[in-house]
C-alpha cells in the first residue's frame, strides 16, 4: 500500500517534468489474436502448382477427407500436368489435376485425355476458380460416361505472416446411389 502526500505549490515543477505513467506490458504471444486471411491461391504461389501438387502428394489425407475415402499416393508421374494419381485401398486410382487460377478448357481437355492414361477411374480437378460452364461440363460427364468426376476450389489460409495452407472446398462430386443419379452437385 502507498501513501501519497497532497501537492503542494513546490511540486508542481517536479510534477511537470516526471515521465507519464507506465504503461501495462503487452500481453505475451501466446495470447495475441491475429486475423485468418483467405487470399487466391495463384497470389500465395505465382510459380505455379508444382509445390502444391509435391505437398498435396505428401498429404493425401486432405483429399480423403475431402472426398471421404481412403487415398494413398502414387508414384506415377502425369507429364505437362501439374497432376498426381492416389489410389483406394483395393479401389479405383483417382487423378488429381491442379490449375491455381480460372478454370480453362485446355486443363479440362488435358484432364479427360490423361484419365486413361493414369488407368483411373475418377478425376478431381483442383482450380482457384471454377468457371460455371466447366462445372456444368464435368456434372454432365458424370453422367454420361462410367468415370467419377468431382471439382474443387483451392485458395490458401495464412494467419499475420505465417506459412500458407490449401484451403480445399468441393464443387462438384458424382451423384451417389442415393441421388438417384439427378444431381452432381454436393450436400451441405
Amino acid at each position: 500500500m502507498t501513501f501519497q502526500r497532497p501537492a503542494t505549490a513546490g511540486d508542481q515543477a517536479a510534477t511537470a517534468t516526471a515521465p507519464p505513467p507506465a504503461r501495462p506490458a503487452p500481453p505475451p504471444e501466446a495470447a495475441r489474436i491475429s486475423r485468418l486471411e483467405i487470399v487466391p491461391a495463384a497470389e500465395v504461389w505465382p510459380a505455379g502448382a508444382a509445390p502444391l501438387v509435391r505437398w498435396i502428394r505428401a498429404n493425401p489425407d486432405v483429399l480423403s477427407d475431402l472426398l471421404g475415402t481412403r487415398l494413398t499416393a502414387t508414384d506415377d508421374e502425369v507429364p505437362g500436368l501439374a497432376a498426381a494419381v492416389f489410389a483406394e485401398p483395393d479401389g479405383p486410382r483417382l487423378l488429381a489435376v491442379l490449375e491455381l487460377g480460372v478454370s480453362t478448357e485446355t486443363t479440362l481437355g488435358s484432364l479427360v485425355a490423361r484419365l486413361s492414361a493414369a488407368r483411373a477411374a475418377a478425376a478431381l480437378w483442383i482450380c482457384g476458380d471454377p468457371r460455371d460452364e466447366h462445372v456444368a461440363a464435368l456434372s454432365w460427364l458424370n453422367r454420361s460416361v462410367d468415370g467419377r468426376f468431382f471439382m474443387a476450389r483451392v485458395r490458401a489460409a495464412r494467419i499475420g505472416v505465417s506459412d500458407a495452407a490449401p484451403v480445399l472446398d468441393l464443387v462438384l462430386r458424382p451423384p451417389r446411389a442415393s441421388d438417384g443419379g439427378v444431381s452432381g452437385e454436393p450436400r451441405s
